[in-house]
């Protein structure tokens, strides 16, 4: 008989940061969809940054984190919709995630 492994309890009120590296992985083996590897993506970039926003280039963007353009945009409608990130993208592409 196999010994179950314990899962440590999360505490969600602690920090808790991810790599781009570990996102990427999580990613790749299916675990998250592209809303959430978007997400988790603007939030590294945020922390990158050390500041509330992030300058975005779009095609920047899609070619750092492998994605498509039209997933990126159709995304960050979501994203923003429920409340995520707010935007400015008419002029200068800045992107806040909250």
């Amino acid at each position: 008989m196999k010994q179950m492994e314990l899962i440590e309890v999360v505490d969600l009120s602690r920090r808790i940061s991810l790599s781009e590296t570990q996102v990427r992985n999580l990613r790749s083996l299916g675990v998250l969809n592209s809303t959430s590897y978007i997400y988790l993506a603007i939030k590294i970039m945020e922390e990158e940054s050390k500041d509330k926003y992030v300058d975005f280039n779009l095609v920047e963007f899609a070619e750092r984190w492998h994605l498509r353009l039209i997933e990126i945009r159709k995304t960050l409608i979501v994203l923003e919709d429920k409340g995520l990130i707010s935007s400015d993208f008419a002029d200068a592409h800045v992107i806040s995630a909250i």
